[in-house]
């Protein structure tokens, strides 16, 4: 009986796997948007606004790190992929 249920467990396995291999691609090109696949890279210290934009001293527009912004892009990606699967 073990035997049965390990095979199972992998046959689950290998179908989840080869969905949302499949699915992760289609949700990149249709799902997500430009801004966000862009930003998904950033990285740094300097301050920016949430566009993207470098942020002058003395600015009133909220501003973050890069890193930040960046980190906000893949949390909209995982979100937006996981809501379509």
């Amino acid at each position: 009986m073990p035997h049965r249920l390990t095979t199972e467990r992998l046959a689950l396995f290998a179908t989840l796997l080869a969905t949302f291999g499949e699915l992760h691609p289609a949700c990149d090109h249709w799902v997500q948007g430009p801004k966000s696949a862009s930003r998904k890279r950033l990285y740094g210290q300097d301050l920016v606004h949430a566009d993207g934009t470098p942020a002058e001293p003395g600015s009133t527009r909220p501003a973050m790190t890069p890193s930040t912004l960046g980190r906000r892009a893949v949390a909209c990606h995982c979100l937006s992929v996981g809501l379509v699967t």
